[in-house]
C-alpha cells in the first residue's frame, strides 16, 4: 500500500473472506479478502535472466495490485486452488484466471454501508476489520473519533516506535496486519526485533517483517471492539488519504492474561 509491508516467507493458507470465518494458520501466509474487491489473479513465470522468481498477484477490477507473492516453492498451490484458479502446466498464453464471486466466497455486509453509533456498538471485533478491508479503511476514517465510533481515542504517530519496542521486551504476542482495498495480509507471534530509525520502523517475528514508513503516517486511533475475550483494543494507522494501511491488534484464541496485558499497554497510549 505504499507505507506498510508485511513480507513473510511460506506456503500459503487457505485465505477466508470478509463476512465469513477467520481463517489462520500457523507459519503460513495469510490473507482475508473482499471477493467484489478482487478480479483476477495473474501469475508470471519465472525470469532467471533477471534472478526474478514465479510471482502471483492478486489484482483488483483496476488490474491495480492488492498483494503479491514470490513462489519459490512451485508446489505451494493453496492460494490459486481456493481462489478457484490453476496455473497453465502447457502454455504462457494462457488468460489470466478470473476468481469467482460465488455463494462460497461470502460478501454481503454485516455492518451497514453508513453505520450508526448503534450498528459500531454491537460489531464485534471482526465486523470492524471487514468494514476496513472492503473499502481499505476510507469509510472507517470518516466515522473514527466522531460520535458514530463510539470508544476511539487518537493517538499520535511519534508513540508507535516505543509501544512497539516494550511489546517486544514484554514477549507479547500480538496480530499485525497490513492492509489494501479488499485485501488484508496477517501475522501473530511475538516481536523478536524492533528497529526504529528515523521516519520509519521495521520489526520482524517469527520469519515475517513488517516495515512502515511512519513519515506517510498521517493519523492513528486507537479503537476498543468486541472480542472473542470481551473488549478488544485495535491500534490503526491510516495515510494522509484516509486508508487504514496497517493495524496491532489480538486475534484469535490467546490466553486471557495476554489478552489484559494487551489491553493495559494499549490504554496506555492515551492516558
Amino acid at each position: 500500500n505504499g507505507v506498510a509491508l508485511l513480507s513473510e516467507s511460506g506456503q500459503y493458507s487457505t485465505p477466508s473472506f470478509t463476512d465469513g470465518p477467520l481463517l489462520w494458520d500457523h507459519n503460513r501466509v495469510n490473507l482475508r479478502l473482499h471477493a467484489p474487491a478482487v478480479r483476477s489473479v495473474a501469475i508470471s513465470d519465472e525470469l532467471p535472466v533477471a534472478r526474478i522468481p514465479a510471482m502471483i498477484s492478486v489484482l483488483d477490477s483496476h488490474n491495480r495490485t492488492l498483494h503479491r507473492g514470490y513462489l519459490l516453492n512451485v508446489t505451494d498451490r493453496r492460494l490459486l486452488d481456493a481462489l478457484g484458479t490453476a496455473r497453465p502446466s502447457d502454455t504462457t498464453d494462457a488468460p489470466t484466471p478470473t476468481i469467482p464471486t460465488s455463494p462460497a466466497a461470502p460478501s454481503s455486509p454485516a455492518v451497514p454501508a453508513n453505520p450508526g453509533r448503534d450498528e459500531w456498538a454491537s460489531a464485534d471485533q471482526l465486523d470492524h476489520i471487514d468494514a476496513i478491508i472492503r473499502d481499505g479503511g476510507v469509510g472507517r476514517y470518516r466515522t473514527v473519533g466522531s460520535f458514530r465510533m463510539p470508544r476511539s481515542r487518537r493517538v499520535s504517530p511519534d508513540a508507535i516506535p516505543n509501544f512497539l519496542t516494550t511489546l517486544w521486551s514484554k514477549e507479547l504476542s500480538i496480530t499485525v496486519a497490513v492492509i489494501t482495498e479488499g485485501c488484508m495480509q496477517f501475522h501473530r507471534g511475538s516481536l523478536d526485533l524492533v528497529d526504529p530509525a528515523p521516519g520509519a520502523l521495521t520489526a520482524a517475528s517469527a520469519g515475517a517483517t513488517i516495515a512502515i514508513a511512519l513519515d506517510s503516517v498521517a493519523d492513528c486511533w486507537l479503537v476498543t471492539t468486541h472480542g472473542i475475550h470481551g473488549s478488544t483494543s485495535m491500534l490503526e494507522l491510516y495515510d494522509a488519504a484516509g486508508h487504514c494501511v496497517a493495524l496491532f491488534t489480538q486475534l484469535g484464541p490467546v490466553g486471557q492474561d495476554l489478552v489484559d496485558e494487551w489491553q493495559q499497554l494499549t490504554a496506555s497510549l492515551v492516558s
